[in-house]
């Protein structure tokens, strides 16, 4: 059985995807904004990191969330994620 957090958490993932797909679906753009509306994004590095338990780098609150069954839906984890640790190239 999923926990309340699993079910709020794929209730909130669930809703923001219905919310991207009407926005795209429905042709949203910038004149849809009051005048000097500032966008703004978000990420972090637990996002993009991956390397899990890799190179030094301790378990983060993430991380020790993540790897409790049953707090997020599918089990699913950042252990890789978008494998930027791995990908990571530095310029000559």
């Amino acid at each position: 059985m999923m926990s309340c957090r699993g079910v709020l958490g794929f209730w909130l993932v669930f809703l923001s995807y219905m919310v991207c797909c009407t926005v795209a679906w429905n042709g949203l753009s910038r004149n849809d904004f009051p005048e000097g509306f500032i966008f703004g994004t978000a990420s972090s590095a637990y996002q993009y990191e991956g390397a899990y338990n890799e190179g030094g780098r301790g378990a983060s609150i993430w991380d020790t969330f993540s790897h409790k069954k049953g707090d997020v839906l599918g089990n699913a984890n950042g252990n890789v994620a978008d494998d930027q640790y791995h990908h990571y190239k530095v310029s000559p």
